[in-house]
């Protein structure tokens, strides 16, 4: 038995040291991201996700964008495209 995990980090810079100084989210940045990765889908925004929430639920797709990294988690079994 075993855990899947389906996260994308993207960054221009070290994502544990861009996130170890708990940056502030930029909900822009993160609605233009989800939007332009997803456009075919009705996305509706969650509040406040926790980024140690790596197993969210099959119709869940969690993205935050910080300063220099952005994180996207889904579930494995989740199509990426739609």
């Amino acid at each position: 038995m075993g855990t899947k995990t389906w996260m994308h980090v993207y960054g221009d810079s070290n994502a544990r040291e861009a996130l170890s100084t708990k940056p502030q989210l930029d909900r822009l940045a993160t609605h233009r991201l989800a939007t332009a990765l997803f456009a075919r889908l009705k996305l509706e925004g969650m509040g406040d996700v926790d980024l140690f929430n790596t197993r969210p639920e099959d119709d869940e797709l969690h993205v935050e964008c910080f300063p220099g990294v952005s994180v996207m988690i889904m579930s494995p079994r989740r199509p990426l495209i739609q």
